[in-house]
């Protein structure tokens, strides 16, 4: 079983409000690597959980 794979299996059985962003979308990619607190507030408003799956490919994921 992948990573990801394992993952969906867990947060599904949370049963949460729950974004899934996948890091190799361009959208994805250009609000979070912003690092705009308020574009990225936007996107996460009104979510219990946040997924980022393939994270290390967001520029500047790792500075913040």
């Amino acid at each position: 079983m992948g990573k990801t794979t394992l993952s969906n299996a867990v947060i599904t059985g949370l049963n949460l409000n729950m974004l899934y962003i996948n890091g190799d979308q361009s959208l994805y990619k250009d609000i979070l690597s912003s690092l705009d607190l308020a574009k990225i507030g936007s996107l996460v408003q009104g979510y219990r959980l946040l997924f980022v799956d393939e994270a290390q490919r967001i520029p500047e994921s790792s500075s913040a």
